[in-house]
């Protein structure tokens, strides 16, 4: 994240004219955090005025929108979304996205979906709830803890999926890491199987009496799982 704010803009927004968040960014860093209050706060700090993030409500959404295309150069270029949300809010869904930027949420709720996808930086999640949590990531690492919802689907190619769930999902779920490490801890009450199969390991692991379950894929050699209850 960002060392020094460096704020060029700031702007508040009622959540009461709003019913969901979307954000799309390239490089730029995204660090969201829980507030007291009616207002959505948003600063950018970068040291570049001219070329911040789009910020704008559009038929109730919130919408950022990076001002670099992909592809594009960020040469010399530093920027840092903040985004703070009130405790109160709870939007029908969430969207965030980042190319390269890491993404950081002290925590994320939403009605229906929760949706956070980089292509190469990391995403860490201290706390969701929502009914569907989709998480993607090309080969950054993915942290997301205190996990509560209905089910889930976690992808990645090369990087750390490292998932702690508050209580077993309510309906088949998904993890898929094509050559990377994956962590799942379950609390000591949950209620579910485990289905692993990767080209090192294949076993299901049955936790409780009826629970859904929950599929762990992995394609290359290196793909690792590790199972903890806590």
């Amino acid at each position: 994240m960002a060392q020094s704010k460096n704020i060029v803009y700031s702007n508040s927004f009622e959540i009461e004219e709003l019913s969901a968040i979307e954000i799309n960014l390239n490089f730029e860093e995204l660090l969201v955090s829980q507030i007291y209050g009616s207002e959505i706060t948003i600063e950018v700090g970068s040291n570049n005025l001219n070329k911040i993030p789009q910020i704008k409500t559009e038929e109730g959404v919130l919408k950022i929108e990076s001002a670099f295309k992909q592809g594009s150069s960020q040469k010399g270029q530093t920027c840092c979304v903040y985004i703070y949300i009130p405790q109160d809010f709870n939007p029908q869904y969430i969207k965030l996205l980042s190319q390269t930027g890491n993404i950081q949420a002290q925590i994320l709720k939403a009605v229906t979906a929760v949706c956070v996808q980089s292509a190469f930086g990391r995403i860490d999640v201290q706390a969701c709830n929502t009914e569907f949590l989709e998480i993607k990531n090309s080969s950054g690492d993915s942290r997301v803890q205190k996990l509560l919802c209905d089910y889930f689907e976690f992808y990645s190619e090369k990087g750390i999926i490292f998932v702690e769930l508050e209580k077993a999902p309510q309906a088949q779920s998904f993890i898929k890491n094509e050559s990377g490490k994956t962590q799942l801890y379950y609390p000591n009450t949950a209620d579910l199987f485990i289905d692993v199969k990767t080209p090192s390991e294949t076993y299901i692991k049955q936790i409780g009496q009826n629970g859904p379950g929950i599929k762990i894929l992995g394609s290359q050699k290196n793909s690792k799982v590790e199972i903890k209850e806590y």
